[in-house]
């Protein structure tokens, strides 16, 4: 249906990447910041997009349990998170933030991941290597920190690369209706425990809740946003 199809290119490799707990209040849970000199590098055209994106930031989104936790639902199953890699329209706009408030400015490609128990499951390394980060950036605000090890995003990514898209908005406020969604259809397969880690992550900072986390619901355990109605959106399909 789209010419050209679509493109994805990523390094091999990222290296010196900082990972947050951002201290607003607009997202809760991690994020992965990619500086321009690495976004310079990634490449997201063609498909349902007519100009080249790059790679700004991925975080996730995850339930309580690993039942559900994805922020898309295909053939009524909710998988366990959700990670979104987040592009910004460099052609049209000069920064990530003009982007963002911009129609056609944003594009995020969405993964789902099933998580499922360990012996049945390789595991991710880079998933991984972000899990092992989570008690460095425990409290809401904590200090930026940055990922020792080389994280290869390619492993994150579908193998079979069929995808749904459609125009919606942000996930998270101020919900801006600028961004083009690509889900991929085929889900990753993760190990359960690296998704119980990421509900080691808390919703207050420090100095709030130091020594009172088990007096209160602190840690982030659901931090996705339920379906919501197409409201006349065309959902198209586009196979591999």
């Amino acid at each position: 249906m789209f010419s050209p199809e679509l493109v994805l290119s990523y390094p091999p490799s990222f290296c010196d990447l900082n990972i947050r707990n951002p201290k607003d209040h607009s997202y809760f849970g991690w994020r992965v910041d990619v500086p321009y000199d690495y976004g310079d590098k990634t490449v997201l055209q063609g498909g349902p997009l007519n100009h080249r994106y790059k790679l700004i930031q991925f975080h996730a989104h995850w339930g309580k349990n690993c039942s559900c936790g994805s922020e898309h639902v295909i053939n009524n199953k909710h998988y366990s998170a959700e990670l979104h890699f987040v592009h910004w329209n460099c052609e049209k706009f000069s920064s990530a933030r003009e982007a963002a408030i911009n129609k056609d400015g944003l594009a995020v490609v969405a993964v789902l991941l099933d998580a499922v128990d360990g012996e049945n499951c390789a595991k991710l390394e880079s998933l991984e290597t972000i899990c092992n980060m989570m008690t460095k950036i425990k409290y809401k605000g904590s200090p930026v920190r940055s990922i020792e090890k080389p994280l290869n995003i390619l492993e994150l990514l579908p193998e079979n690369r069929s995808y749904y898209t459609y125009l919606g908005s942000l996930t998270t406020p101020p919900l801006w209706e600028t961004v083009t969604w690509i889900v991929f259809e085929n889900p990753v397969k993760c190990r359960q425990e690296q998704i119980n880690a990421f509900r080691q992550l808390l919703y207050y900072p420090r100095n709030e809740i130091e020594g009172l986390e088990d007096k209160y619901e602190a840690n982030v355990e659901e931090n996705f946003r339920p379906v919501q109605p197409l409201n006349g959106r065309n959902v198209i399909y586009v196979k591999n």
